[in-house]
């Protein structure tokens, strides 16, 4: 993976010189740090240094707040940051009255904050295997993986599932079933992995729905949760394909796509060059950074939001995408959910934030997104691109609920 940041081995040439904190900066954090160290100094220096982890660095802020009242500054040194879990920060990491709480690049560096895990262990695909397309025999790779995830990448960015071509849903539909011309679906053997995207009667409204069986002979699709409208041919669109299937492995068949099979383990990739695929990378999260206050949902009372926190220069990519659940509400017509975690940086209760100079990049979900209380957010030079869902989501309380 390339990215501009500073190289590490840089860091070390610094070393000698054991660099000591600038003033206006009071910790640091660097992908050689750790969080055993003061965080003080910006390269490790003998037994000190910066900061690993966002998160040390943060309760470090935490501490500090009780003896400083000016703002506090955080710099973050160039480089890969993989996150296991979110990061959350709440009202105890507010800044104080007029203090800001800073947390930035270190000068013309770039950190990237990432969930991603390399996949490894690639080999050939046998010819057998059923289901693989003619035209792919000889070209697919499979590695063993677990979990489910719904986007995979490689250093050209975002590789696409495997997807049949559009087809027009025949009339009887409901919310819940879905009836197809005769051989588009199949009892597929890896079913729950496999996913029906469609607009529902509307071209305005996408849904991606998980598939829960297929009766092939009688040529309907059950679905495990219900679409927004009944899943008929488009209103007024009739001619127009509108549903088409993703995730199954006789539609993989042309370089750059791939399939998960979690009940075998496996995910299969046609690479888009034709080699062994290296650096290939599947997301672990949806959600990266929470700024979450005490919000009262239910009495009406008063929110108490995160306050006075600054965001800048910073990177995030390789999230995964969110699926719909059982207890979502959906935001008017379905075009996203109320209140959840589908976006790289989530404001949750927040006030007086300032989001700037970072990029939301590469993933499958929403870049930023604001709910509840928010209010003075300043999201300022931002670059979003290349994400599944919305750049920026704003979505307060509703009408005269507060």
């Amino acid at each position: 993976m390339k990215y501009p940041f500073k190289p590490l081995s840089m860091f070390a040439q610094e070393t000698s010189s054991c660099l000591h904190q600038q003033p206006e900066v009071d910790f640091y954090i660097a992908p050689n740090g750790s969080d055993s160290w003061s965080g003080k100094l910006p390269v490790p220096c003998g037994n000190d240094g910066p900061f690993r982890t966002l998160q040390r660095a943060r309760d470090a802020v935490r501490e500090l707040k009780h003896r400083k009242r000016n703002d506090i500054r955080v710099q973050i040194r160039g480089g890969i940051y993989r996150l296991e879990e979110t990061v959350v920060f709440t009202v105890e990491d507010s800044g104080e009255g007029a203090q800001k709480i800073i947390y930035e690049a270190y000068p013309d560096e770039i950190p990237v904050f990432t969930s991603d895990r390399e996949i490894t262990g690639w080999h050939k695909t046998s010819d057998d295997l059923p289901g693989l397309p003619a035209e792919a025999r000889g070209h697919v790779y499979e590695a063993e993986t677990q979990g489910h995830f719904y986007t995979l990448y490689d250093n050209q960015g975002r590789l696409r599932r495997a997807r049949s071509k559009g087809f027009i849903p025949l009339e009887g539909g409901t919310h819940e079933t879905l009836h197809f011309p005769n051989g588009w679906l199949k009892a597929w053997p890896n079913l729950e992995d496999v996913e029906i995207v469609i607009h529902p009667y509307h071209a305005w409204i996408l849904n991606i729905l998980p598939l829960v069986t297929v009766d092939e002979e009688a040529a309907v699709a059950r679905v495990r949760y219900p679409a927004t409208y009944p899943m008929n041919e488009l209103r007024y669109l009739r001619d127009t394909p509108s549903c088409w299937v993703e995730n199954a492995l006789e539609y993989l068949d042309e370089p750059g796509k791939w399939v998960l099979d979690s009940r075998r383990r496996k995910v299969y990739l046609w690479p888009r060059d034709g080699k062994k695929p290296e650096h290939v990378y599947a997301p672990s999260l949806i959600e990266y950074i929470r700024v979450e206050g005490l919000n009262d949902l239910h009495n009406g009372g008063d929110d108490i939001p995160v306050r006075n926190l600054c965001f800048r220069g910073l990177c995030f990519k390789h999230g995964d995408s969110y699926r719909v659940s059982e207890a979502d509400a959906g935001l008017q017509h379905d075009w996203n959910f109320l209140d959840k975690a589908t976006a790289l940086f989530h404001l949750r209760g927040a006030r007086d934030i300032v989001i700037e100079g970072c990029r939301f990049m590469d993933s499958g979900g929403d870049g930023l997104r604001a709910d509840l209380y928010a209010q003075s957010i300043h999201i300022r030079n931002n670059r979003f691109e290349h994400l599944g869902g919305l750049g920026i989501l704003l979505c307060g309380y509703g009408a005269g609920t507060k």
